[in-house]
């Protein structure tokens, strides 16, 4: 997930991988897409959660399980003086999301 800025924090929260294994795709993110895909979701300004990015569609590296899976890779982190540059990789390694797209 991608955050968008926290208005009280004045941050960007990230949440990025979880060690590798597989997570099925919740229910909640309504009806499958067809592609690999980042989909905007609304935040919940009462509950403090700004709207975010996430990254939905087939999993092409769990064969024959490809729609029960979220996609999943990694995040590579670059710093340069005082800015942070982040690119999304696939788990293969191509890149699937790069500045400025995090802008």
């Amino acid at each position: 997930m991608i955050y968008d800025k926290h208005p009280g924090w004045n941050m960007y929260g990230r949440c990025v991988g979880h060690a590798g294994m597989p997570e099925f795709r919740p229910s909640a993110m309504g009806p499958a897409v067809p592609t690999r895909q980042f989909r905007r979701f609304a935040g919940n300004a009462a509950a403090g959660v700004p709207s975010a990015l996430v990254l939905d569609g087939p999993n092409p590296f769990i064969k024959g399980e490809e729609k029960t899976f979220t996609p999943h890779g990694y995040m590579m982190l670059r710093f340069e003086k005082d800015a942070l540059v982040e690119t999304v990789h696939d788990a293969d390694g191509t890149v699937i999301l790069q500045p400025p797209e995090l802008q």
